[in-house]
């Protein structure tokens, strides 16, 4: 099992920005996943290979101070961008997710604290690719 915790009031990932000169990943978007990534290296885990076969666990829970809205979806969503291509290969691995969110007194005490398992020791069925062809209607 792997455990980390990302400190600091935890981010949603937002949607990405589309203007007239092209589509781009807001500033502070990719800040948070840069502190998820520091948090995972910091605990000593940047060194273990990216999992291409296992389905994974993936258990979320959010010490929050500010009392504004977040999607939790969107609260995991940052963690599970962050570490494609540490852990997993894609977030599609991740086939079980817990999101807590706790609310905290104190600015201090908000963080992220992240749990990986892996689901199964079998190895997840190959990804199949959607055929182009048109399927045949059935009669």
């Amino acid at each position: 099992m792997i455990r980390f915790t990302v400190p600091g009031e935890p981010f949603s990932k937002q949607r990405p920005r589309v203007t007239r000169n092209g589509t781009y990943t807001p500033k502070e978007t990719v800040q948070a996943e840069r502190a998820v990534r520091a948090a995972f290296g910091d605990a000593g885990l940047a060194t273990m290979a990216t999992d291409t076969e296992h389905a994974f666990h993936l258990r979320v829970v959010s010490y929050r101070y500010e009392r504004y809205g977040r999607d939790a979806d969107n609260l995991a969503k940052t963690i599970m961008d962050a570490l494609n291509h540490l852990v997993w290969a894609d977030d599609s691995q991740v086939e079980n997710l817990v999101q807590t969110t706790i609310w905290v007194d104190d600015r201090s005490e908000a963080r992220t604290e992240v749990e990986i398992a892996p689901l199964a020791t079998l190895a997840r069925p190959p990804r199949r690719r959607a055929s182009m062809r048109a399927q045949p209607k059935p009669e």
